[in-house]
Order: C-alpha cells, then structure tokens, then sequence
C-alpha cells in the first residue's frame, strides 16, 4: 500500500516550520496498524463524538462467511484533493495545474490511490501547491473573512484563532482534533503570527494542508467485542468513506455533524445522509467519474485517427464523443426510474452538430450545443455500443478493430479476464498485398487465429467484435471495407446475433452484466478490489440490484446502508 511521505521539505522560516508541524501531527509513524497522534494517543474514534458503534445491532450484521479486505490508507486522488481544498477555502481559489495524473489500477484510480505510494515529484508539487493555497488563503478581506469569519479587520484574537483551529481542523481532517494537535496548531499559529496574526492563519493551513491527515484517509476502524466480523468504523470514517464515495470530496459539516451527533452509527442514520448526498449536484459529478473511467472515456481526449482517413474528424469531436457517453449515463442513472441495463439498448441519446453529422442525422443543429434525441426504431444505432465513445475509443488509428472492441465487452460489461498476449507473439495483422489484394478484418483475424498462442484469446473477442464491422474506426457506418461487403453475423458464446440490436439484447440478459456493474461500483467506492471473503457482500448487492429492477440509485444505497459498508479488514 501507499505509506504518507515521511518527509515534506518546505521553504524557509514559518514555513518550514509549519511543515515541521504537519509532520509532527500526522506523519507516518513506519507502523500502519497505529499511527499515533504527537502525544502517543490511538488517532481513531473521540469519546462522545460519534465513537465507534456498539454490539447492540445498530450496525448491522453481515454473513458469517463474510471477510472484509485488510483496511489500508488511501491518498487522494488529484479531483479529490482540488474538490476538498475548494470546500476548505472556497471556489475561488486557484488550484495547482502540474499534479501528476492519477494512474488506475484494476479500471479505478480509487484502487491505485490505495495501493501506490506517493513520488518524490508529487511530494514536491503538493508542497508547492500547499505555499500558493495557504497565501490565497489570506491574500484578501474577503478571502479571510471566509476562512476566519469571527475575525474583524486584522483583529484574530485568542478565541477567534482557537475557534479557527478547531473548525478548521475538522474540516480538514475529517475528525475533531485531538488535544495534542489542536494545541500544536494554536501554538503555531500565535508564534508565527506574533506581529501579524494573519501570517499566523496562513501558518497553519500551510501545515494542515501538507499533513498526511489530510492527503491521507484513514478508514481503519476499531475492534468491537464480541463482533468478529471485522473492525467497524466510527462515525467520522464513515462520513469520509460515503462522502469521497457519493461527492469525491472531504465530508460537508452537515455530515461532519451527523458524524457528531452519532447519526451514522445506524442503518438508518446513514441511508438519510447517503440520500441527501445522492440529491445533490455533487453526486452526479462523481458518479459521471465512475461511468468515465468504467468506459475508458480518458481515451478520447486525443482521438489517435488520422484525419486523412476520416473527413468528419475534428478537434473536438473526441470531447463530443465523451459527452453524449456522460449524458447518456447521467439520465438513466438519475433520470427517472431506470433500468440500468437501458444504456445498452435505448434509443434516447445526445448529440451535438458534429456528432449528428457522424451518425448521418438531420434536424440538428451546428454547434456545441447537445439535444435529446430519439434514433430511428428501425435504425442501425443504438445504446452504449452504438455510441461513438466506444466505437472509436476502441479502434487503431486507421481502421477499426474487432479484437479491441470484443475486449472491452468481455473486461468492462462482463467483468472477464483476457490476458495479455506472450511477449513473443506479434500482435500485428497481415498486411494487405498485390498478391492478396484487399481482405476483411474477418479474413485477416481468422489468419491470425491459425497462431495456437493466439486462438484462445482471440476466440474469446474477436466474434464479439466482428459482429459491430459495419462501424468503421470513427463510428459511422459503412456498408463495405474497401469494397469488400461486410459479413456481420456473428455470435457471443455460441448464441449468434446478427445486428448490434441483437448483440446488445443478449448482453442485457446476461447475469454477468447485472454482477459486473456491482463489482465495478464495490472497486470504486471502496478502493481495491473483492477479496474471496468479500464475496457474500457482493452476492447481497447484486440480488438487491436485481430485485429493485436494476435501478442505479437502489444499488448506491444498498451499498452504502449495507452492513459491511461500515467494516474493515486488519490494517494491513
């Protein structure tokens, strides 16, 4: 798993002090299983303060067989980081623009966030960022009378800077401060701002901003007795765990009080926060994450076709691409009551004036602007599969490809392995030739299935794929290549389709997708991928999927009020 930095150099002076500071409240300690706080004491649940629940049932109890995965620290990711400064100090600031890219492991940056460490690079560019936010912080009266609002001109008096470390570390932390902290803080803070309090302010969010308490998530629980069924969290984790979940952000202060208030400790506490968030705009923005990376839609933002081939390419076509796969998730997962496995057979879509060029639809407007529409019954198009993100996210830069686009069905909709090829092992299809003249993907794919290495995996994509030949590497339709008809009958695990109307239909009925769909959700809200004693847990999930009729909001709040939502495994 990724350990905090056990160093964040920063500049000279107060800031170096104030990055002194953040290490000696939080830094990491070499032992995962106890981090401690600066005076020896368990930084974990807080006497009175939505502590850890009892065994009295209040939160829930799961099947015997169930094993929840070790718990481990989780950094945030580069949006989770940008959102939670923003809810710390407001919209308005400016946001660093050079953090590394989140690599994805398993489909989900959530999973890699809890198992990479973090780079010398990324350390450096945090504690930069950490330098430029903190002086926003301060650098106007309205700035600081966000961040500090009892404070009056330049008066920030002992009370007012001890009510600004204590909410402000919350905030931040995720949970109240212990004593030990709080007091570090304020000690910081009257130092440094001995001649200008502000400076003082400034101090210590440079220091909590550059702790691993804050960069860092902390989900490990606490044992309960006489519960062997894993660590339960307290409430402040679980404010975490749903809020980075259902809004990618650190909790709001509603949630932080229900955290409190010991709200969260029952099933029903949590499901009237899970809905709350789920109302909120937030929640679509981070959902529309999980669709974008389920989907592979990062793909687009440099379409790699060559324009030569395809006059219709554009510079922004790719973004277009991306934005009618978004808006096409967003209305059947919040739109009304849905089921899910609509996005791969509906009609209804989004397009703009390039994207109804591509698909050769008129009444459509030119410009960046999206409609609804609703495509022909008798028309070639249709669902997820019918859309450009995906018909040319998963083609070469000249042609389409069969192997590609088979892949992604069997790893993304059907949650199945396919190895990557041998080293050794040449993944290039025959050229064309004066002698051979012109052959389909289909004639080229069954020469290189005559490879025994090759045959088995490529048995496994290649007839999905070929049944969707009609779409050429942009997404348009096309009744030749090169002249040549194209044969697009096909089959998926010996069941034959013979259109991508058929193809999708099949899809929809498969108990695979209904599994997959709840599989990739568990991995990105939690952050690593289902164990063998997760198993139960995602049994559970994908029966309550099923019986509230495959709706996408039903299958949040399972998850979420879900007993085993609020466990964690040994701290690994």
């Amino acid at each position: 798993m990724g350990f905090p930095p056990k160093r964040l150099s920063a500049s000279s002076g107060f800031f170096g002090a104030a990055a002194a500071l953040a290490l000696a409240c939080g830094a990491c300690t070499g032992n995962i299983e106890a981090p401690d706080d600066p005076n020896g004491a368990q930084v974990g649940p807080v006497a009175g303060t939505g502590g850890t629940p009892t065994s009295s049932g209040t939160a829930g109890s799961v099947s015997a067989d169930f094993a929840p995965a070790g718990a481990r620290l989780r950094r945030l990711t580069r949006s989770q980081y940008a959102s939670s400064v923003k809810r710390l100090l407001g919209e308005g600031v400016t946001l660093p623009g050079d953090l590394e890219e989140d690599p994805a492991i398993a489909g989900y940056l959530s999973v890699a966030a809890s198992t990479l460490g973090v780079s010398e690079r990324r350390v450096e560019q945090l504690e930069s960022a950490a330098l430029a936010l903190s002086q926003q912080a301060v650098a106007s009266s309205p700035a600081r009378q966000k961040l500090v609002p009892c404070a009056v001109g330049a008066a920030v008096d002992a009370p007012c800077l001890e009510h600004f470390v204590t909410t402000f570390g919350r905030r931040a932390l995720r949970r109240p401060l212990t004593q030990v902290e709080r007091d570090r803080y304020l000690v910081l803070a009257k130092q440094v701002g001995a001649s200008d309090p502000w400076l003082g302010v400034q101090a210590v969010v440079l220091a909590v901003l550059q702790s691993p308490l804050f960069l860092y998530r902390r989900e490990f629980g606490a044992v309960v007795a006489g519960d062997s069924q894993g660590r339960v969290l307290d409430g402040y984790e679980l404010a975490s765990r749903l809020s980075f979940f259902l809004e990618d952000t650190s909790p709001d202060d509603a949630l932080l009080e229900s955290a409190a208030a010991g709200k969260l400790d029952t099933d029903d506490g949590l499901k009237v926060e899970a809905e709350r968030l789920l109302a909120l705009p937030a929640a679509r923005t981070s959902l529309k994450g999980f669709a974008a990376e389920t989907l592979h839609l990062a793909n687009l933002a440099a379409l790699p076709q060559i324009a030569g081939f395809f006059p219709l390419l554009t510079s922004t076509l790719g973004e277009s691409m991306r934005s009618e796969a978004l808006l096409s998730f967003e209305n059947v997962a919040f739109e009304g009551e849905h089921d899910f496995r609509d996005l791969l057979d509906t009609r209804q879509t989004y397009v703009n004036g390039e994207l109804a060029r591509l698909y050769g639809l008129s009444g459509v407007p030119d410009g960046a602007a999206f409609l609804q529409v609703t495509l022909p019954d008798d028309g070639r198009r249709l669902g997820l599969l019918g859309q450009a993100a995906f018909l040319a996210g998963s083609s070469h830069a000249s042609s389409a490809s069969a192997t590609r686009r088979g892949q992604f069905i069997r790893e993304a909709l059907l949650c199945q392995a396919i190895p990557p090829p041998p080293p050794t092992v040449s993944t290039t299809l025959p050229d064309d030739s004066v002698e051979t003249g012109h052959r389909t993907a289909r004639q080229k794919l069954e020469l290189h299935r005559r490879d025994a290495t090759c045959a088995a995996c490529h048995a496994q994509m290649d007839p999905i794929g070929l049944g969707l030949e009609n779409f050429d590497a942009l997404g348009s339709w096309r009744d030749d290549d090169g002249g040549l008809a194209i044969d697009a009958s096909s089959e998926l695990d010996s069941t034959p389709f013979k259109s991508l109307k058929e193809l999708a239909h099949l899809l929809r009925e498969r108990p695979e997708v209904t599994a997959c769909v709840t599989r990739n959700v568990f991995r990105f809200a939690l952050g690593h991928q289902e164990t063998p004693g997760e198993a139960p847990y995602l049994a559970d999930l994908t029966a309550s999927f099923e019986a509230n009729g495959h709706r996408f909001r039903a299958l949040l709040l399972a998850l979420t009020t879900h007993p085993a939502f609020r466990r964690a495994g040994e701290p690994e």
